[in-house]
């Protein structure tokens, strides 16, 4: 997914499998996600509740983002695995 230099407002979304996130501007503040809740993030944590303690990252690999600027309400989500 690519994003033109603007300012993207109220936009959460799940970064699936598969999937980069990119900023096209020059520098990350060209590219910015604004009065969110959560923005680009990685929920695996909040999927998988049922595994303790609160959840499992092993499933988060193969995404990426890169090169824009997030301030969301909840915190970027990023589950990483190994």
């Amino acid at each position: 997914l690519l994003f033109a230099p603007g300012e993207y407002p109220n936009i959460d979304f799940e970064v699936g499998y598969y999937t980069s996130v990119i900023g096209l501007g020059e520098s990350p503040d060209d590219v910015q996600f604004t009065n969110c809740s959560k923005g680009p993030h990685v929920p695996a944590l909040d999927k998988f509740t049922d595994r303790p303690p609160n959840g499992s990252g092993l499933n988060t690999f193969w995404r990426s983002v890169e090169n824009f600027a997030t301030n969301p309400a909840e915190g970027m989500h990023w589950v990483v695995s190994q």
